[in-house]
C-alpha cells in the first residue's frame, strides 16, 4: 500500500482532533486513566504532524515511506478505537438519561437505588484500556522512529491546535462558577507547606477546557496568600528555560541561562515565593530538573518557597 502523502495525514489528524475535543470524555467510567491516554496523544500527534511536511519531501526515501506507511495504518486504527469509544460513551449517556426518567415516582421525585454493577460495562472498559496502551505503545514507536529518521519540524500546527494566546494572572471572579472547592483544596495544600523548608510543586493536571488556568489565576489572586514574590509565567509547547527564568525573574540583562539562574537564586534566598508555570507540555525531566535548579540549590541555604 502507497503511503499517504503528508497533507492528507495532517488533514486526517485535524479530523481526529476534532473528535478528541467534542466528546465528553468525562461520561467514561474510567475517566482519569482515559483522560491520561488521551492527552498522551493529543501531545505525541502534534510532534508527528509538524515532521510531516519534510517526510513527504523524503518520500523517495524507503525508510521514510515506511515510516509514512506505519503512521498511515496507525491512523485509522486510532480513529477506529476514537469511534469505538464516543459510540460507547453516547449509549451510556442515552442510558443514564432513561434510567433517570423511569426512576422518577409519580410524584415527581427521583428514588434511590442500589446500581449492579454491569459485567458487559466491566468487560468493555477492561478490553478498551488494553486498546488505548496498544495505540499509545505504537505512537511512542512511531514519535522516536521519526527522530531517528532526522525529520524536521516544520512549523505546522494542526488547526485544531493553532497559536493561542500566552494566557495571564488576570481574573474576572465574577465569571467563574464550580472551583471553590477545587480552590480551597489548593489553598490548604500551600498553606499546609508554609515554613516548610522545601520547594514545593502542586500540578494541575486535566484535559483543555476544563479550567485549570481558571483554577491558576483563582489562587495567584487570592488575597489570603501573603508572599514576598510571585510570578506569571505561559510556558506553552516548547519549556524554553531560559525564557521562563527570564520571566519570573523580570530581567533582559543577562544573556546566559548561568548568570540568570545565579541571579534568580540570591534573589529568591530566605523569600516566601509563588510561581505559576501555565500551559505546560514538556515531559521532558531534564529540562525540569535544569529549571528547578536554582531552587534547588537555596535548599543548601536558609532560602524556602512554595
Amino acid at each position: 500500500m502507497e503511503a499517504v502523502a503528508g497533507p492528507i495525514l495532517s488533514g486526517f489528524f485535524r479530523l481526529v482532533f476534532d473528535r478528541l475535543n467534542s466528546i465528553d470524555w468525562l461520561k467514561y467510567v474510567g475517566q482519569e486513566q482515559v483522560l491520561h491516554q488521551l492527552e498522551r496523544w493529543k501531545r505525541m500527534l502534534k510532534r508527528i504532524n509538524v515532521v510531516l511536511d519534510d517526510a513527504e519531501k523524503r518520500i523517495s526515501s524507503p525508510p521514510v515511506e515506511i515510516w509514512l506507511t506505519d503512521l498511515e495504518h496507525l491512523a485509522y486504527d486510532l480513529e477506529d478505537v476514537v469511534d469505538e469509544l464516543a459510540t460507547e460513551i453516547q449509549q451510556r449517556i442515552l442510558k443514564d438519561q432513561n434510567d433517570k426518567i423511569r426512576s422518577i415516582n409519580m410524584h415527581g421525585i427521583l428514588s434511590s437505588c442500589c446500581v449492579a454493577v454491569n459485567p458487559t460495562i466491566v468487560k468493555f472498559n477492561r478490553e478498551m484500556i488494553s486498546k488505548l496502551d496498544k495505540i499509545t505503545a505504537r505512537l511512542d514507536e512511531i514519535s522516536k522512529q521519526k527522530d531517528d529518521l532526522n525529520l524536521r519540524d516544520s512549523n505546522r500546527r494542526v488547526a485544531q491546535e493553532s497559536e493561542r494566546p500566552p494566557s495571564t494572572s488576570l481574573v474576572n471572579e465574577a465569571k467563574v462558577y464550580g472551583r471553590n472547592e477545587d480552590k480551597k483544596a489548593v489553598l490548604e495544600l500551600l498553606k499546609a507547606a508554609d515554613g516548610d523548608a522545601n520547594v514545593v510543586v502542586i500540578p494541575i493536571i486535566g484535559m483543555g477546557g476544563v479550567g485549570k488556568t481558571t483554577l491558576a489565576q483563582l489562587i495567584y489572586n487570592d488575597k489570603s496568600l501573603q508572599y514576598d514574590f510571585k510570578a506569571w509565567v505561559c510556558a506553552g509547547e516548547d519549556f524554553d528555560v531560559f525564557k521562563i527564568t527570564k520571566t519570573i525573574l523580570q530581567s533582559n540583562d543577562e544573556k546566559d541561562l548561568d548568570s540568570l539562574q545565579v541571579k534568580l537564586k540570591h534573589k529568591l534566598s530566605g523569600k516566601r515565593f509563588l510561581f505559576v508555570l501555565d500551559d505546560v507540555w514538556s515531559e521532558n525531566y531534564e529540562q525540569w530538573t535544569l529549571f528547578r535548579s536554582p531552587f534547588e540549590a537555596m535548599l543548601h541555604g536558609n532560602g524556602y518557597g512554595n
